[in-house]
């Protein structure tokens, strides 16, 4: 039973990882490595990596394997095997064909290319035959002003044309007017035959666009060129009967139309006669109007010039006598009676006036008066025109306005007078003005093409998508790959200790695929916590330190030399001595993880000078508590360097390693490759064996994993690289808070 998780434990602590207490951990105190195990360990089931494969059936059964060192230890925790739903038959698929691109497409492209040289074989040479007709849309400017539009004007589109080209009746005609009785039919064929010569005519025809939006290119299709040429004569020639037909039909109509519209004007026009007497009353009535006016305008003028006299008279007098003087009396009298000549609206009230200024005023004032008068019965006299043109059914009576509509009236007669000239001359001549211009009837091309590209191509597309997918599906069923975390523990019997989600292909440095991905260095990575899980899972399953682990796999380009550093990385971060060793000999990678210059010395090295050590070849790196021992340049001496590595001096200086570090990590060649990991095991405490998911067979994995326990191998258990999660977005981001929020904000 595993004890309470607590707040303070790291999150792979809390999925059944022991507790690690940096005060008091086993890397510190040597002495807790001779301590026994725990009570619960001697009692349980050998694990599926601690057995070897006897028998010789489907069903032989695994025995123990025999290690000089191993140690019991409890089963691995289950929360650490399934990060992710298990992947159903297609995803399956699916993920294969994502690690096998290279084979998917060259079967794709040769499946193509096999159904397409077919179809192209197979298919009968048909010849094309075209002309090109360009029509005329315009509406004429009458009816466009006038917003007609429907059967009167009888006008169409390119698309209403096409419909019309392909129509029974249009057809039918084409097929009786071809000049080869054995392409056209006549009254003893068949209905059934005319029906079927119709419809093949019909699919055979094809239409494109010219340049301009008018024109409309016609092509049909035979299997041999005179044939097609005969067929589109026939059908051009039909086409254009039908359609002077139908523009005859228009232009009677539209005649109709026209001669009903100038009648009507014609009416209207002499209803109109009468209005230009009005207009001329009119425009007589306000001149005379205008001129009274100005006549009254003058003699107010007048009246004002003799009181400005009488005014200046009166001064002159003020200043050389009294005011009592009966001569400036005299002044203001005339002039307040001037005064009231200028208001008073009937001057015959004002009796008699002796003076000659009063009295030449008084005519003055009573000429005004009677122009006002004459010029109000104008006023009155207009107003009764007006009302006789509005009448006459001008909504406006204003001279301008009635004179514009009767133009517009006059111009419109004109209007309807030449279209009808233009429509009855169309008629006289039974011409089609809608086709402006024919090319010459047709002109075969003299190239074959396929017989109905676009269905030819479709078919092969089809054809040749169903027969890659299964050609791709035969390959998936010979040789399939691990996927499913279930797959691994029901068909290997081996435990699975961690799956790595899938960021890079391999696992590696997207800017050198030979560089293993440093996971720790990013700061905050998901993929970085995976190891962590796989170090925690490890320390439980191992028990006491020291470690001594075998990073392998069964071929290359798996990702175990990046698992092999970052499981190193991880135990170095809970505060182990860590050591890695690059035992790949025949193809090193580990090296690009040290600075330039670290590398200088390796396991070649310490294989041609006995006096050396390894501990002698250790490089530091970024990480306190982890070193590096690369390989050295191999060159051509690797068997030198297989040697050594099976000598009695190189277990020596394992455990001349064991003595200053807690966990060595030995990163290996691949089990199917060469014979080294298989060496290297017998010298540790275990293997984690590495797949790609989705990309490793399932074969290889079951014969790396026979070799490992054939030779007495303890496999701990397997690590999926890569694997394929379904919730993508969730492994994208660390579990951990945003920097400065508190636990409240956000999402729970």
């Amino acid at each position: 039973m595993q004890p309470e998780a607590r707040k303070d434990q790291l999150p792979y602590e809390r999925m059944g990882a022991i507790p690690f207490d940096p005060t008091s951990g086993p890397h510190r105190q040597r002495k807790a490595r001779e301590r026994t195990p725990p009570a619960r360990e001697a009692t349980r089931d050998p694990s599926p990596a601690e057995l070897r494969r006897t028998g010789d059936g489907d069903s032989a059964r695994l025995a123990p394997a025999k290690h000089a060192e191993e140690r019991p230890a409890p089963p691995i925790s289950s929360a650490v095997i399934e990060t992710s739903s298990g992947a159903g038959s297609a995803t399956r698929f699916l993920i294969w064909l994502k690690g096998h691109l290279a084979l998917s497409g060259a079967v794709l492209i040769v499946t193509g290319l096999a159904v397409f040289g077919g179809s192209l074989y197979f298919s009968r040479p048909v010849y094309r035959s075209e002309t090109t007709i360009k029509f005329n849309f315009e509406t004429p400017p009458l009816f466009a002003r006038l917003g007609l539009s429907g059967d009167l004007l009888g006008t169409s589109e390119l698309e209403e044309e096409k419909e019309v080209l392909k129509s029974d009746h249009v057809l039918k005609k084409a097929l009786q007017e071809v000049d080869d009785p054995s392409l056209g039919i006549n009254d003893r064929t068949p209905p059934e035959e005319v029906e079927s010569r119709i419809r093949d005519l019909r699919e055979r025809i094809s239409f494109e666009h010219g340049k301009d939006a008018n024109i409309l290119v016609i092509r049909v299709s035979a299997t041999s060129p005179e044939p097609a040429k005969k067929e589109l004569d026939a059908l051009v020639r039909a086409y254009i009967a039908y359609d002077t037909e139908r523009q005859r039909e228009n232009d009677t109509k539209q005649a109709k139309f026209l001669e009903g519209e100038i009648e009507r004007l014609k009416k209207k026009m002499e209803e109109m006669e009468d209005v230009e007497t009005y207009l001329k009353e009119i425009d007589g009535l306000k001149a005379d109007t205008e001129a009274m006016d100005r006549e009254i305008e003058a003699k107010d003028r007048e009246i004002e010039r003799q009181k400005a006299e009488i005014v200046l008279k009166r001064e002159q007098l003020a200043r050389d006598f009294t005011l009592r003087y009966p001569g400036v009396i005299e002044l203001d009298e005339t002039l307040a009676r001037l005064d009231e000549i200028r208001v008073e609206k009937d001057i015959l009230a004002l009796g008699k006036f002796q003076d000659e200024t009063l009295e030449k005023a008084a005519l003055l004032r009573y000429e005004a008066l009677l122009a006002v008068e004459k010029k109000k019965a104008n006023q009155a006299r207009i107003e009764e025109v007006q009302d006789s043109i509005k009448k006459l059914g001008f909504s406006d009576p204003s001279p301008v306005v009635v004179r514009q509509q009767l133009q517009s009236m006059r111009d419109d007669f004109q209007l309807y007078s030449r279209t009808l000239s233009t429509i009855q001359l169309s008629l006289a001549r039974s011409s089609n003005d809608k086709i402006e211009g024919l090319r010459e009837q047709a002109t075969v091309q003299n190239v074959p093409v396929l017989n109905s590209p676009g269905q030819t191509l479709s078919v092969a597309s089809l054809v040749t998508l169903v027969f890659a997918i299964l050609v791709l599906l035969g390959f998936h069923a010979a040789n399939p790959s691990l996927v499913d975390p279930r797959d691994i523990e029901r068909l290997l019997a081996v435990p699975l200790l961690a799956t790595i989600p899938r960021v890079e292909p391999l696992g590696r440095s997207s800017s050198s695929p030979q560089k293993p991905k440093d996971f720790f260095a990013e700061g905050p990575s998901v993929v970085a916590d995976y190891f962590r899980i796989l170090a925690a899972s490890l320390r439980s399953h191992l028990g006491e330190t020291p470690y001594r682990l075998v990073v392998t796999s069964a071929d290359a380009w798996e990702g175990k030399s990046t698992v092999s550093l970052n499981t190193a990385i991880a135990f170095a971060e809970m505060g182990y001595d860590t050591i890695l060793v690059s035992c790949n000999l025949r193809r090193p990678s580990l090296e690009s993880f040290l600075e330039p210059g670290q590398a200088k010395r390796g396991i070649i090295d310490c294989a041609r000078d006995e006096k050396l050590r390894l501990r002698d070849l250790l490089a530091p790196t970024r990480y306190k508590r982890l070193s590096v021992i690369p390989s050295g340049e191999v060159g051509e001496e690797s068997g030198v360097a297989t040697k050594f590595v099976s000598s009695v001096r190189f277990r020596e200086s394992l455990a001349d390693l064991q003595s200053i570090a807690d966990v060595i990590v030995l990163d290996s060649s691949p089990v199917l490759l060469v014979s080294d990991p298989l060496i290297l095991a017998g010298l540790m405490d275990g293997v984690i064996f590495v797949f790609r998911a989705g990309v490793t067979s399932m074969r290889k994995a079951e014969r790396a994993l026979s070799l490992l326990a054939r030779a007495g191998v303890r496999v701990l258990g397997v690590v999926a690289n890569s694997r394929y999660v379904d919730s993508a977005s969730s492994y994208r981001r660390p579990y951990r808070r945003s920097p400065g929020k508190t636990p409240t904000q956000g999402k729970p």
